[in-house]
C-alpha cells in the first residue's frame, strides 16, 4: 500500500487497511510515515499530517529508543530475520505514552508496520503485580509452571516458570485467553484435540482431579513442549475452574532417547524401510464437504503406518524420522502412487506432500507419470502444501505448482491466515484452495474477531476466484456461519472423522 485510503474502497483488502483497530502503515528508509490507517489517529490524537511531518523515531519514549532501533537494524542484516516484534511507548498527542507492540518487515527498502495498543492490558498486568498476595509470591517460586483457568476455560493466572516454558515474554498473551486453544490444542501428529476430549476440559466437567505423565503442550512458537502435567479442580463464584501444574519433561525423554540411541533410531528406520518394503503403511480419509449442498466433494487422504503386530501408528510418530533418514520422498511417492489409483476409480482426493518434495522433480515426474499409467483424472487431484513447505524457496514453490495446474491438477495452500506471508503467496502461487486455519474456526461461533477474519479472507479469495475450505468443523452452528459467510467447503469431525480407506486395486 503506498497511499492513505480514506475514502470508501470495494477492494477487500483496502477495507480491511481501513476498518482495522490495528496500527497499519508504512515508512521510508529514512523512517517517516509514509501511508497510515486511521486507527493511527484514534490511538495517539495527532493528525496524518502531523505523523507524517517527523520520523517515527520523534515518537518513541527515549528510554525504548535505542532497543527499537537495534531491533529495527536486524532487518537490515545479514541473514536478515524476515520480521521483527517491539514492543515500545510512543507519545500521544496529550503528552502520555501508549505502549504498542510492533511486527515489522522490510520490502523493497520500505518499512511495513503492525502495531497494537496494549496500554490499558500492560497497566492491568501492573496493578495486578503491586497486588500480589504471599501465596502468590510461593507460586512465583516455583519450578513447575502453574495455569489457573476459570468456568469457561480462559486463563486467570499463570506463573512465571508457566510463561517461560510456554515460550511467551509475558502474561499478557495468555491472560483471558483459552487454554486448550492457545497450548492443548492439538495432538503430538498435529491433528486436533477436541475440546470435549480434552482431559483438563473433562476435569473442570466433572469435578475429579487426573494425572497425565507424557503428553504435548504447545508453544507460542508453534513447537511441542512435552510435559507431565495434573490438574485439580478449583469452585469459583460463577462455577468450577481449574489448576494445572505442569513440567518440561524434555530433559528425562532426552536421556531416554540417549539410552535408546544405538537401538532406537536405526530401530525407526528399519521400521518405516521394512514397512515401505512390505506395504504396511495405509491412507485415512476425512471428508471435505460442500456448504451448501451437504454432499461430500473430495476426501482428503492421511498417512498412517501399520506396526508388524496391526498397531495403527500416526504419521507424527514416524515422518519427523523419515525426514532424518531421507525416506520422506519415498513414503510421498507411495502415498502419490496410492491417490492417483484412488482418483483412478473416480473419487475426488486431497494429498498432502512434504516440504522436501515441493519443487523436487522427481516428485513431479512421479505425479506425472501415475497419471499417464492409471489414466486418471488430473482435476480429480488437488495437492496440499504448508506455507512451511515453499516458503524456503518460493520460485521453486512456484514452478512446481505451477507445473501441476498446467497437468489439471489443483494446488491448496493448507493452513491460510497463520504465516506472516500467506497473502503474498496468493500472488505467486497458481493456488485454487485455501484451507482457513482450523484456530480460527473452532471458537469462531463466540469470537467476532475470528468472524472478521473468516469473513476477509472469503472476500479475498472470491475476489481473487480461489475457493475456501474451513477446517475444524465441530458443530452445526459453525457450519451455519460458515456457509452464511460464503465458505465453499468445510471438514471436521462434526462432518467426519477420518477412516481407514480401503486399499485400490494396484494398476
Amino acid at each position: 500500500m503506498t497511499r492513505d485510503m480514506d475514502s470508501p474502497s470495494t477492494d477487500p483488502i483496502e477495507r480491511l487497511f481501513v476498518l482495522a483497530h490495528d496500527l497499519l502503515g508504512t515508512a521510508s528508509p529514512d523512517g517517516y510515515l509514509t501511508c497510515l490507517n486511521p486507527a493511527w489517529e484514534k490511538t495517539f490524537g495527532w493528525t496524518k499530517e502531523q505523523l507524517k511531518a517527523e520520523p517515527l523515531r520523534k515518537l518513541i519514549h527515549p528510554d525504548d529508543l535505542e532497543e527499537a532501533t537495534k531491533r529495527v537494524r536486524l532487518l537490515l542484516g545479514d541473514p536478515a530475520p524476515a520480521v521483527v516484534a517491539i514492543e515500545d511507548r510512543c507519545r500521544a498527542s496529550d503528552g502520555s505514552y501508549r505502549r504498542i507492540e510492533w511486527t515489522i518487515t522490510v520490502d523493497e527498502g520500505e518499512y511495513h508496520l503492525i502495531g497494537r495498543d496494549v496500554t490499558e492490558r500492560r497497566a492491568a498486568e501492573d496493578d495486578k503485580a503491586r497486588a500480589t498476595s504471599l501465596t502468590d509470591a510461593i507460586v512465583e517460586s516455583a519450578d513447575e509452571g502453574i495455569v489457573v483457568a476459570d468456568s469457561e476455560g480462559l486463563v486467570t493466572y499463570v506463573n512465571s516458570a508457566g510463561i517461560r516454558l510456554l515460550g511467551h515474554g509475558s502474561a499478557a498473551v495468555l491472560l483471558g485467553s483459552d487454554f486448550h486453544a492457545t497450548a492443548h490444542h492439538s495432538r503430538v501428529d498435529g491433528s486436533p484435540l477436541l475440546v470435549e476430549d480434552c482431559p483438563i476440559t473433562k476435569v473442570r466437567r466433572l469435578g475429579r482431579s487426573i494425572h497425565v505423565q507424557e503428553d504435548i503442550f504447545w508453544r507460542e512458537d508453534g513447537s511441542p513442549l512435552p510435559v507431565s502435567f495434573s490438574s485439580a479442580p478449583i469452585d469459583l463464584v460463577d462455577g468450577t475452574g481449574s489448576v494445572v501444574a505442569f513440567h518440561d519433561i524434555s530433559p528425562l525423554l532426552a536421556e531416554r532417547e540417549r539410552v535408546r540411541a544405538d537401538f532406537g533410531e536405526v530401530a525407526w528406520f528399519e521400521e518405516i524401510r521394512l514397512a515401505l518394503a512390505h506395504r504396511r503403511f495405509v491412507l485415512y480419509a476425512q471428508p471435505i464437504v460442500s456448504t451448501t449442498t451437504g454432499e461430500t466433494v473430495r476426501h482428503e487422504l492421511l498417512l498412517r503406518m501399520l506396526s508388524p503386530t496391526g498397531r495403527v501408528i500416526e504419521a507424527g510418530e514416524f515422518l519427523p524420522a523419515a525426514e532424518r533418514f531421507g525416506l520422506v520422498n519415498q513414503i510421498d511417492r507411495w502415498v502419490i502412487t496410492r491417490a492417483v489409483e484412488i482418483a483412478a476409480s473416480g473419487r475426488d482426493v486431497a494429498v498432502n506432500l512434504s516440504a522436501s518434495s515441493v519443487g523436487n522433480d522427481e516428485i513431479l515426474v512421479h505425479i506425472e507419470r501415475e497419471i499417464a499409467r492409471t489414466g486418471a483424472k488430473a482435476e480429480k487431484l488437488v495437492f496440499e502444501v504448508t506455507e512451511t513447505a515453499v516458503m524456503n524457496d518460493l520460485q521453486d514453490g512456484r514452478r512446481f505448482a505451477e507445473r501441476l495446474v498446467a497437468l489439471g491438477c489443483a494446488f491448496a495452500l493448507d493452513d491460510f491466515g497463520t504465516g506472516y506471508g500467506s497473502f503474498t503467496y496468493l500472488r505467486h502461487l497458481p493456488i485454487t484452495h485455501l484451507k482457513i486455519d482450523v484456530q480460527f474456526v473452532q471458537e469462531m461461533v463466540q469470537d467476532e474477531a475470528d468472524q472478521r477474519l473468516v469473513q476477509t479472507i472469503v472476500s479475498i479469495a472470491k475476489s481473487l476466484g480461489k475457493k475456501t475450505i474451513a477446517e475444524g468443523v465441530e458443530d452445526q452452528k459453525t457450519l451455519d456461519m460458515l456457509r452464511d459467510f460464503g465458505v465453499d467447503f468445510a471438514q471436521g469431525y462434526f462432518l467426519g472423522r477420518p477412516e481407514a480407506f480401503p486399499k485400490p486395486p494396484s494398476g
